[in-house]
């Protein structure tokens, strides 16, 4: 079904900090965003109530208004979304937060909250992971090496990458 959303400023930041840094988006388009949100939080509903304690503690994303502008574009975007997942994520807000009958941009904006949490703890996990498995000299003493050695030490982390892979 044919979907369409009147964004808030709010909404279209959101959009493009996901754009920005969650790797499951595929198509970096709005539309793609909103498919994907209703996708993850059908999947995996998540306690709602959370999701909105969490985002409120979510620190201010610094993307300028310009490049909002030129990643999200205009106010209104529609995209294609299966009935059952909209079903899905509509009864699981209407049975959590205790709404008879929610708005189709709360339900949006509330996918929208769980995805940009889910993006940015996925971000952490990797920096986290990468930097304890691959961190074993720190940058001064990498730089005091000779050319040769860093080289070595170069190959020596590349071999580890495609070990883990």
């Amino acid at each position: 079904m044919k979907k369409s959303i009147n964004l808030t400023a709010e909404d279209r930041r959101n959009i493009a900090c996901i754009i920005k840094k969650d790797n499951r988006i595929e198509k970096p388009s709005p539309a793609e965003v909103l498919r994907v949100s209703f996708e993850n939080a059908a999947a995996a509903p998540p306690d709602w109530n959370k999701i909105i304690e969490e985002y409120k503690k979510l620190p201010p994303d610094n993307t300028s208004g310009k490049e909002i502008d030129e990643i999200v574009g205009g106010n209104t975007k529609t995209f294609i979304i299966d009935n059952d997942l909209l079903a899905a994520v509509s009864d699981s807000i209407k049975t959590q937060l205790n709404l008879l009958k929610p708005r189709f941009s709360y339900i949006t904006r509330l996918c929208l909250y769980y995805l940009r949490l889910s993006s940015v703890s996925l971000k952490e996990e990797r920096t986290n992971d990468t930097r304890s498995k691959y961190k074993h000299m720190s940058i001064e003493d990498f730089c005091a090496l000779d050319t040769d050695a860093k080289l070595v030490e170069i190959y020596k982390m590349i071999s580890k990458i495609k070990d883990n892979e």
